[in-house]
């Protein structure tokens, strides 16, 4: 087995439609074609603050656009372009979004619990 044979194949680039065209100052963009992560992408969420805009700067800068246009997205179209866009991640994108979902998903099934406990007192 070589190094490449654990690592799953990725498309060079994907093509993303929204629900709507992002409109952002006097362009209209129908679709956005992300290629796949360059290190590079990586640095552009050393710009920005915040865990979600850290996404957004990397997600933009692999569709060549401007920050502001992925933030004029639906939320529900951003959340399919993050699915779709996941074979073009890099493997240490994808490994920290899991172990963020895995943080989340505890932290709920704590909730639960501890609402539960409290209305069987």
């Amino acid at each position: 087995m070589t190094s490449n044979d654990s690592v799953p194949f990725s498309p060079a680039t994907i093509t993303f439609t929204p629900s709507a065209p992002i409109v952002h100052g006097e362009k209209t963009y129908p679709t956005l074609t992300l290629r796949r992560m360059k290190v590079k992408d990586r640095t552009m969420a050393d710009l920005v603050n915040g865990d979600n805009r850290k996404m957004f700067a990397i997600i933009a800068s692999m569709a060549g656009v401007p920050i502001q246009v992925i933030e004029e997205m639906d939320d529900d179209d951003f959340t399919r372009l993050e699915e779709v866009a996941q074979p073009l991640l890099g493997k240490s994108i994808r490994d920290q979004k899991a172990r963020q979902e895995a943080v989340v998903a505890n932290a709920v099934k704590e909730a639960i619990s501890e609402v539960a406990k409290s209305a069987t007192m």
